[in-house]
């Protein structure tokens, strides 16, 4: 095979004298693609070259890099001794797939992925390949419900929440699910849509690139009016802390998601994703039709079960692709270290806005990749509470993160 590919602050794909990483973690020296401006996917674009779409850059408001390619859908470029080219992966505005290609073989990497039509963005391309590395986040067996039927289920809430004289409030991703969700409501009802400040934001750039969303930032003059006539709906981030808010009392929350029936808490849950779920991501691999899958992204659990149902029901070699992990580790006082460790697993399963139940946690903490048993998880649970960094829900047995 020309590519050598490993998990590593981001996805480091190696080929004849050139390396690439795709969506790191970090500042990195090699050239570096961005598929989107998710925070997860964008820390690196402060690096020395970069390649992105023109609506990744402005989502992720970055300014400092020494030097920003903007790449347009279908257009070729070189990067070493490789052409690259950018295709839509239909996940949230300008998000992109690449395309490498050398004399002797082709490798896509998809970034996070949406294999159906919403509202605002068109289902990913099927590129086809040798060489596929794609995201697993929902890489267990899990179906969401159609978009349709979702949208049908949101319109008739936020009608009861209005007659009942309470605000409709979903929590959600700032970027994509709070644009797909102003549009739905924007067509579908005649209510003022509100918005949080990190959500206008991303909104206004949605603006630039053509998508006509009617919305008031709940901090100009306009939102704070229709605030005080009480017939609006709200959104806001996932990571905003509700409870203290002045209008708690007559908030009617929502909570949309593609994890949203599973860590929702008591809020109402909508299951809409900007991602693909299970079965449409075993659609998108049998369109493309690669010789062979790398899965990476979401649990250690979801890219092995994914990578398995791959070479079971489609017959196409597939396996998670390899991290890097240091080696040389000097194992003294083995049970902190191990404990430790444990806690930092823990925290890399958590994400602002999320409520976890606790048997979940400790089902994806033993399932990773180091193994701990039942009863480190349990003691990393605990010692994360003590430390501040997860809060213990006693009426659900769950936690969330510990936001300042």
């Amino acid at each position: 095979m020309s590519f050598s590919a490993r998990q590593s602050n981001g996805i480091v794909v190696e080929f004849m004298e050139t390396q690439v990483v795709f969506d790191s973690t970090r500042k990195t020296a090699f050239p570096l693609l961005v598929t989107h401006a998710h925070g997860d996917h964008c820390k690196g674009l402060r690096s020395k070259e970069t390649y992105c779409t023109h609506p990744t850059l402005e989502l992720a408001d970055v300014q400092e890099a020494e030097s920003h390619h903007l790449v347009e859908f279908n257009r070729p470029f070189e990067v070493g001794h490789a052409e690259v080219e950018a295709h839509n992966s239909g996940h949230i505005l300008g998000s992109a797939q690449y395309k490498v290609t050398t004399d002797s073989e082709s490798l896509v990497y998809t970034g996070d992925l949406n294999f159906r039509d919403t509202l605002i963005t068109k289902r990913a391309e099927a590129v086809p390949c040798d060489v596929l590395i794609m995201e697993s986040t929902y890489g267990t067996p899990c179906y969401f419900p159609s978009r349709e039927y979702m949208y049908e289920r949101i319109v008739d809430w936020t009608t009861f929440s209005i007659k009942r004289g309470r605000i409709p409030t979903f929590q959600t991703d700032a970027l994509g699910n709070a644009q797909e969700l102003i549009t739905l409501l924007n067509i579908e009802t005649a209510l003022p849509v509100i918005t949080h400040p990190r959500v206008s934001k991303y909104n206004e750039v949605y603006r630039k690139f053509g998508h006509n969303l009617q919305y008031f930032d709940e901090k100009s003059e306009e939102g704070l009016e229709i605030s005080c006539g009480g017939n609006y709906a709200l959104i806001v981030p996932k990571n905003v802390n509700l409870r203290t808010d002045v209008r708690a009392e007559k908030l009617d929350i929502a909570f949309v998601s593609g994890w949203g029936a599973r860590f929702s808490g008591r809020r109402k849950a909508f299951c809409l994703s900007d991602h693909s779920d299970f079965y449409r991501l075993l659609d998108f691999v049998e369109e493309v039709a690669p010789r062979k899958v790398f899965t990476c992204h979401g649990s250690h659990r979801s890219k092995v079960t994914l990578a398995k149902k791959i070479q079971s029901a489609l017959q196409i070699k597939s396996m998670p692709l390899k991290r890097e992990s240091s080696s040389g580790v000097v194992r003294k006082h083995v049970d902190l270290a191990r404990i430790g460790s444990c806690v930092e697993e823990i925290m890399a399963n958590v994400k602002p806005g999320f409520i976890y139940p606790k048997g979940w946690l400790v089902s994806a903490t033993c399932n990773g990749l180091r193994r701990f048993t039942k009863g480190e998880v349990e003691t990393g649970l605990s010692a994360s509470v003590k430390q501040g960094r997860l809060r213990y829900l006693h009426e659900t047995d769950s936690f969330e993160l510990n936001l300042p």
